[in-house]
């Protein structure tokens, strides 16, 4: 069987979509996958997002993997530099995942806009350094490939995340407090300034909807300042971080997902909702529109129309059924087993071309 190593700098516990994809796909390839993350190098907790630790792999790079038949590196941090040396070394294949749009995530380290800027070129730099070292690349969308193919990117294929299928999910309102009147909108991703969710939050506010509620689930640094955001709003509910049971229940218990980030690459969340028939409401941003429009799962609604929108997908009965029709079909199209072959075929072709 095919043995593969995943090399990752964000693991378990943390919760991500990086970590999600990861598992995911560790659980459905047709391969031994082994996973190699900061909790198996000496590592050091990262200041800003102190649930997330810097790796010093490089000593480890130099262990024997030739027993591995593909390298798979998933982020671009000390992590990915170990798998691409031991990739190198070993002259093994190394493919490499493109899951985050870094230059977003700048703010974190300065907040003078100059710095900003310079370091945002900096990580253009780097990011195409690193997945121009990969003898192929990774993208959860088309989106995103137009994206690093204008910064020189190469050797790019598409393989979203897929979702796997779900059985029947028991509701539950009680313990969320959600009223038998109530309307749940639901809110699933870190706490985080890129995902906007202070939109969000003004929508719900500015309907004056006492039956609709807003249900903000994970955690995250952004927490305190949407908490003081939503300050006075009875009907807006953060439950920090859930198990994915607790999650799961939550997702079956809710009405409306709504997704107001503008630096998602792919947006697991949109395919999780949809495999809780769940009809969603997006920002008009190119990966969250894209996919919205491209399998009429939900409504694109521009800033200052958010709210309305909203409501749309809470009361509106006709398109409520449409939407939950979609969201099955696209589910089918986004099974994990579809999205598994197609990664095992780009790690056949890097095999294949390696023997010639």
């Amino acid at each position: 069987m095919l043995k593969v190593a995943f090399f990752t700098d964000t693991y378990t516990p943390q919760i991500n979509g990086v970590v999600s994809s990861i598992q995911l796909f560790r659980r459905h390839l047709a391969a031994d996958v082994e996973v190699f993350s900061p909790d198996r190098f000496f590592s050091v907790r990262f200041p800003p997002y102190p649930e997330y630790k810097v790796s010093f792999p490089l000593s480890f790079a130099s262990t024997c993997f030739r027993t591995f038949s593909i390298i798979h590196v998933h982020t671009p941090a000390t992590a990915g530099i170990a798998g691409l040396i031991a990739a190198k070394r070993n002259r093994i294949p190394v493919v490499g995942s493109y899951h985050t749009l870094l230059p977003a995530y700048v703010h974190y380290v300065t907040g003078n806009g100059m710095l900003q800027s310079v370091l945002r070129w900096c990580v253009w730099n780097y990011t195409k350094w690193f997945y121009n070292s990969c003898d192929a690349v990774i993208v959860p969308s088309e989106e995103t490939r137009s994206v690093l193919e204008r910064q020189g990117i190469r050797n790019i294929t598409v393989v979203p995340t897929g979702i796997e299928p779900r059985g029947r999910i028991p509701r539950a309102r009680r313990r969320f407090g959600i009223h038998a009147n109530d309307k749940v909108v639901l809110h699933v991703g870190r706490l985080s300034k890129e995902k906007n969710i202070e939109l969000v939050i003004d929508a719900v506010r500015q309907l004056r909807d006492r039956r609709i509620k807003l249900i903000i689930a994970s955690d995250g640094p952004y927490r305190e300042r949407l908490e003081e955001h939503a300050a006075g709003m009875e009907n807006v509910l953060f439950t920090g971080y859930l198990s994915q049971d607790d999650l799961e229940k939550l997702y079956a218990a809710a009405d409306v997902f709504v997704l107001a980030s503008e630096t998602e690459t792919q947006g697991i969340v949109l395919l999780e909702a949809a495999s809780f028939a769940l009809p969603v409401v997006v920002l008009d941003t190119p990966v969250l529109a894209s996919f919205v429009r491209a399998y009429g799962t939900g409504i694109v609604a521009r800033r200052s129309e958010f709210g309305e929108r909203i409501r749309r997908a809470v009361y509106d009965k006709r398109l409520r059924k449409r939407l939950r029709r979609n969201a099955a079909r696209a589910v089918r199209l986004h099974s994990m087993d579809r999205m598994s072959r197609k990664l095992l075929g780009v790690y056949t072709t890097l095999l294949a071309r390696k023997n010639k």
